[in-house]
């Protein structure tokens, strides 16, 4: 684990800019869920599936995390005790399309309305769904993607994030 968090935090401050490859992105997203699997008694699996090519466009950075920390704090119950996360990146007519899709126990559909209000204003508001607005706001810049966030969940079926935003070709610097 604690190679795990050396390697998070060499990847999250090595590199400054606020876009990064899709690559580095996953790296950071994976060295997340590996030291909370240790955390959680190893009830906690994922997958992560790509198509060709797709890992050398940018995008921005901690985009995944605040997603997978929710599946993982907000999934876990008595009724979902183990927790798998698919992570699948695709292409879309010129975007990239990042699906987050979890087991757990969903969203209430009154916390659901409210969530995709505070996406659709583009809100940040620090004392609810901070982290998940952040990256909204960040994504749907121009500069960072033109994107957006489409969270489908329901009571006892989990809960699906569809991220998507432009494709931003990006070089490896090092």
């Amino acid at each position: 684990m604690i190679t795990d968090l050396t390697r998070f935090y060499r990847m999250t401050l090595h590199k400054s800019d606020e876009l990064i490859l899709l690559r580095d992105e996953l790296e950071i997203a994976t060295l997340y869920l590996n030291m909370e699997k240790h955390c959680r008694n190893n009830n906690l699996d994922w997958e992560v599936n790509l198509e060709d090519g797709i890992e050398n466009f940018l995008i921005c950075r901690f985009t995944l995390q605040p997603f997978l920390e929710n599946s993982i704090l907000h999934g876990i119950s008595a009724q979902t005790p183990n927790i798998l996360i698919r992570i699948d990146v695709s292409y879309g007519d010129e975007t990239v399309l990042v699906r987050i899709s979890d087991n757990g126990i969903g969203i209430m559909p009154d916390k659901l309305a409210e969530l995709r209000q505070s996406l659709d204003g583009k809100t940040i508001a620090y004392d609810k769904h901070f982290g998940i607005c952040n990256v909204n706001a960040r994504i749907s810049s121009t500069h960072y993607g033109d994107g957006h966030i489409d969270i489908q969940s329901s009571p006892g079926n989990g809960t699906c994030v569809t991220i998507e935003f432009l494709q931003m070709e990006g070089v490896e610097i090092n």
